[in-house]
């Protein structure tokens, strides 16, 4: 049932894919294209180190690629009336199996050109391998943050899905929407996904939105960017009729984007389409983006906050099921490719 399922995915995919691609195509100005690299993950046998009498290998039980580590993959980006175009497309990987492209904000620990010669697919970058209960690592780890970077969001995610800011999220209740693909039995696979955000950004409003973390509370205080967390989200006073009212701006906010509050905003009257100067407690609502009314119902989308992505993580789920915005754990899932920004300016150690 698993393979039929996939298989019929993925002919889905094909009527709906290459005809977008072909469109793409045909715009003015040639696509950015991001070369992934394959990860150890991909490898035929087993990493030195990996934890061979608790872990089978391949991990968690996902299908052995086709091509090993020469299995390739690559996404060309075009920027589209202040969008993003992407086609994405790999080759010989896992077949059969669902895939997502995951969008990672905090700097990847990765091999130098030098060291993935010796040692391709980088299985330093999977230490320790042997993680607690003696089950192999299967996701790369983070560096800190470089001196000098933006500032990230205490309460934001490290990783975000590759999708629209627009499309609704099932939570893994079903396939979420974004970079979400089937591979044929050959482990092929491509998707097209059209992003309402530039996905090149490189400042806080022109980069691509982050997730919360998990379920937060968010704390909402003048400032950009965000700096306090709920359990430090210090009181603020606003006027209520004329009297100084004080109250701590703490909110219950599920999984999804993160979003930027009215209060949050340079300029509310003209940042946020649905400030109302006559309601006080207006500041505390979330900014609806004017950009984004639909003239019929007048409703629009919420500003959410943005930061420049440093990598993408190509995600294998042998389960065959999504968890919205949650980027899961390393039980879940194996990163089978990594494609990093460095590669885009050829200025990757």
């Amino acid at each position: 049932m698993r393979v039929t399922t996939a298989a019929f995915i993925y002919c889905v995919c094909l009527i709906v894919v290459f005809p977008m691609v072909a469109d793409a195509g045909s715009a003015n100005g040639a696509p950015i294209v991001l070369t992934f690299e394959s990860t150890i993950m991909l490898a035929p046998t087993r990493p030195s180190g990996w934890p061979m009498a608790t872990s089978p290998w391949p991990p968690n039980a996902t299908n052995p690629s086709v091509n090993g580590m020469s299995a390739t993959a690559w996404m060309e980006i075009k920027q589209v009336n202040g969008g993003s175009d992407l086609n994405f497309f790999v080759r010989g990987a896992r077949p059969n199996t669902l895939y997502t492209i995951w969008t990672v904000f905090k700097p990847l620990v990765w091999c130098t050109s030098a060291q993935l010669q010796a040692t391709p697919g980088c299985p330093g970058a999977f230490a320790p391998l042997a993680l607690s209960g003696g089950v192999g690592n299967t996701k790369p780890g983070f560096a800190n943050f470089p001196p000098g970077a933006l500032p990230f969001y205490p309460e934001g995610g490290l990783v975000a899905p590759t999708a629209a800011m627009s499309k609704a999220f099932t939570s893994g209740m079903g396939l979420d929407p974004g970079a979400t693909f089937y591979t044929n039995g050959k482990g092929d696979g491509q998707i097209h996904v059209t992003l309402d955000y530039n996905l090149l950004g490189t400042t806080y409003d022109d980069g691509p939105p982050v997730g919360n973390a998990t379920t937060v509370t968010q704390c909402a205080v003048p400032g950009t960017p965000l700096t306090y967390t709920a359990t430090n989200c210090p009181p603020v006073t606003i006027s209520v009729n004329g009297n100084p009212v004080q109250t701590i701006p703490r909110f219950t906010v599920t999984s999804s984007w993160l979003r930027k509050f009215i209060i949050q905003a340079n300029d509310p009257a003209s940042e946020c389409a649905n400030y109302d100067p006559a309601e006080p407690t207006s500041i505390f609502w979330q900014c609806i983006d004017p950009s984004t009314i639909d003239a019929k119902t007048g409703t629009g989308l919420p500003r959410v906050w943005r930061y420049p992505f440093d990598h993408f993580r190509l995600a294998a789920h042998p389960d065959q099921l999504t968890h919205g915005f949650i980027g899961g754990s390393a039980f879940e899932h194996t990163i089978d490719f990594v494609g990093r920004r460095c590669m885009l300016t050829n200025s990757c150690p």
